[in-house]
């Protein structure tokens, strides 16, 4: 059946060389399957997603009502890795292709789903540099096309996943790019609430998306397929009627990111098994982390040359004097990922000192120190919370009686549930989240 479905799908989208190559029953029967198909794929993945998630939707019966045959450009925030699954769950009617990463698209299981969207897939332009450009301009390309020819197309215009719950824009200009090659396209804005503080997001460690499936699964099959506590999310659908197409880059993702951040996302920490309850706990709000290097010690006149270059890529109007060391690229000054890769080669001829990874050029005086070939090339380590470092009343260490080391870890587990045990680069872990690590991982021994 899924060999069937992909194989249909190369065939609708290759090239007729002559006018007896099918039969127009033949196409109307591939037709058919593919909506049948559709239809069945949509059912299975809302069941599946309802075992954890309770989804409500608004506005989409509005964007559906509107008939009117023009191709639809999906603009949705990012919070979390899950979210794609849920709008494609609402979405199934629609057959939106997606731009997706390329990272994401080719891997195992992911590039075996991926395969019924027929994505458009680009690279990540922040890690492999300027190599990509032309493929990241290419891909934008292909979007156009794709609604010119009649699809419904998907993309994140904040280009990536969110650090702190919110959206930024910036300077990215696939939305821009788009609508000037298909003005006659609708824009639907889509913004999802309730994802932010689970395993799939930021808010507590750096996702991982096979990770997150099989721990996932793992949750499932603990807590009986139907007991697990649900996650409250919200998808609402909103056509983009006052959208300033023909403003300029910086109006139009100002009025995008405008409209994603008007609600906040509070993050919450949603129970995974069924003895715990089902109440969700809140998540205290985590802001975007900047970069803290300093380029106070490089030569005045470097400083100054990479000023120039800086200011000559901003969109956000701004002199080179006026620029301060811990302005950031994208929010600050709007630079985006493809101005980003033609600023690392300026600033590689500065010094003669190659830029090795964009994603660490998060600030000015972080192209400062690059060019000077100083920037660090370790990301950046996330701070221990302030629960570690917090002063309570200082006690003498008393073990619980136990036979052996393992019980008494347990025992003393199960009198402090909630207290700090760990802390690392993939963010803190309590007592009571060790243990259910622990009791995962043992079903595999």
């Amino acid at each position: 059946m899924f060999w069937f479905h992909v194989c249909s799908n190369l065939n609708m989208n290759r090239p007729k060389r002559s006018l007896h190559m099918s039969s127009p029953l033949s196409t109307r029967f591939i037709s058919f399957w593919n909506r049948f198909f559709y239809f069945v794929q949509g059912i299975v993945l809302r069941w599946t997603l309802s075992l954890r998630y309770r989804v409500r939707v608004e506005g989409l019966e509005k964007v559906r009502s509107v008939n009117d045959a023009k191709p639809i450009l999906f603009l949705p925030n990012h919070p979390a890795l899950m979210d794609p699954p849920l709008l494609y769950s609402c979405l199934w009617s629609f057959h939106p292709r997606p731009l997706a990463d390329e990272n994401q698209a080719n891997r195992p299981l992911v590039r075996w789903l991926a395969t019924l969207l027929r994505p458009i897939l680009v690279p990540d332009i922040r890690k492999k540099g300027r190599q990509a450009r032309g493929a990241v301009l290419e891909a934008m390309q292909q979007c156009a096309e794709a609604l010119n020819a009649g699809d419904n197309m998907l993309i994140y215009p904040a280009g990536g996943l969110s650090r702190d719950g919110r959206e930024y824009l910036g300077g990215n200009r696939a939305v821009h790019f788009i609508l000037e090659r298909v003005p006659q396209c609708r824009v639907v804005l889509v913004r999802t609430r309730g994802m932010w503080g689970s395993s799939f997001s930021h808010a507590l460690r750096h996702p991982d998306t096979l990770r997150g499936l099989a721990m996932g699964a793992l949750r499932l099959a603990i807590n009986l397929i139907f007991l697990m506590p649900r996650r409250e999310i919200s998808i609402h659908f909103e056509e983009a009627a006052g959208l300033p197409r023909n403003a300029g880059i910086p109006a139009l993702n100002q009025y995008i990111e405008e409209w994603f951040n008007r609600e906040p996302e509070e993050g919450c920490l949603v129970p995974y098994y069924f003895w715990q309850g089902s109440r969700p706990r809140p998540l205290p709000q985590r802001s975007a982390r900047a970069s803290q290097r300093d380029a106070g010690g490089v030569d005045a006149g470097l400083r100054k040359r990479v000023h120039a270059l800086v200011a000559e890529q901003a969109v956000a109007p701004v002199h080179a004097e006026d620029l301060l060391g811990r302005m950031r690229l994208g929010k600050d000054l709007d630079i985006d990922s493809l101005s980003l890769a033609e600023l690392s080669v300026k600033l590689e001829d500065v010094a003669g000192h190659k830029v090795e990874n964009l994603e660490a050029l998060l600030t000015v005086d972080d192209c400062v120190l690059a060019a000077a070939g100083l920037l660090e090339k370790a990301g950046d380590v996330a701070p221990a919370p302030a629960q570690w470092a917090a002063q309570g009343e200082r006690t003498l260490l008393e073990l619980p009686d136990a036979p052996d080391l393992a019980r008494v870890i347990l025992r003393q587990a199960r009198c402090h549930p909630e207290r700090l045990v760990q802390a690392d680069a993939d963010g803190a872990a309590d007592w009571r989240a060790v243990l259910q690590r622990a009791l995962a991982l043992g079903l595999f021994l």
